[in-house]
């Protein structure tokens, strides 16, 4: 497991904030989670991970690089401590990159 200073942290919305609700948008403790800005932001807002059952997984529908599979490799199979209260939003996300 690779550890990066807390300032690589940010609060990423797990749903894009464009396509919730009201509702949505003021469970503050839900819609978002933290993620580090060296890569796996990214890594999930494209949708080359989603987040299935509280657990990581590689999106095998997208095309990747070598190197992004390195990258992809590191964080597949973590578990994200924030399932229970997240997974609709979770299972939105990954409605959308894993049709």
């Amino acid at each position: 497991e690779s550890e990066y200073p807390i300032e690589f942290l940010i609060a990423a919305h797990i749903k894009k904030r464009s396509e919730c609700t009201k509702f949505e948008k003021l469970d503050f403790d839900n819609i978002a989670a933290l993620m580090c800005k060296a890569g796996c932001d990214d890594m999930f807002e494209k949708g080359y991970v989603f987040v299935s059952g509280g657990v990581v997984k590689k999106n095998e529908k997208r095309s990747t690089t070598p190197a992004l599979d390195m990258l992809i490799r590191k964080i597949e199979g973590n578990t994200v401590a924030n399932w229970l209260g997240s997974s609709k939003y979770y299972e939105h996300h990954e409605s959308k990159f894993n049709k």
